[in-house]
């Protein structure tokens, strides 16, 4: 059986599906229905009237309505930590919250290369580490990184020497 999509906030089906395959081993991750052009409309003309009727509502009610969204996600947060931390390949992931100690423990409870609070996991800065841990490779990619890969460490021991 095929996952459906959404369209309105209603599960939508189509006769045409695709095959979601594991890109690390192949397997089967899913199948799925792929809307086809009517159905990109319908959500189209959806999203435009609940866009014209949420902007004409009280600025209480939205904060209402996004206040309900999140209390949910962090009702939920040890379920999506596990979800996070499941998939074999996460190098990093993005964390929304303006709330320290929600940021910290998001943090600790993710095992991924790293953490991005307030942005995309996508965010990039030269001097950042990406990559490393469970099956998402080998080592590490950045400047330091790549240092430390060129780099011999030596240890050199002295015993019984006067100095």
């Amino acid at each position: 059986m095929s996952t459906p999509f959404w369209v309105a906030g209603k599960p939508a089906s189509s006769p045409n599906t695709t095959v979601i395959r594991d890109p690390f081993d192949g397997s089967l991750a899913g199948e799925h229905d792929v809307p086809g052009a009517e159905d990109v409309e319908r959500a189209v003309r959806a999203a435009a009237e609940v866009s014209a009727e949420t902007a004409a509502l009280p600025a209480h009610v939205r904060a209402d309505a996004l206040d309900h969204v999140s209390r949910t996600l962090d009702a939920r947060r040890d379920e999506l930590a596990e979800l996070i931390t499941g998939d074999p390949r996460d190098p990093r992931t993005g964390v929304f919250t303006a709330d320290l100690r929600t940021a910290f423990a998001a943090s600790a409870a993710l095992r991924v290369g790293g953490v991005v609070v307030g942005d995309v996991p996508s965010f990039r800065a030269d001097q950042m580490s990406y990559g490393g841990v469970k099956d998402s490779g080998v080592g590490r990619e950045g400047p330091a990184s790549a240092m430390a890969d060129f780099t011999e460490e030596q240890v050199t021991v002295f015993t019984g020497l006067p100095i």
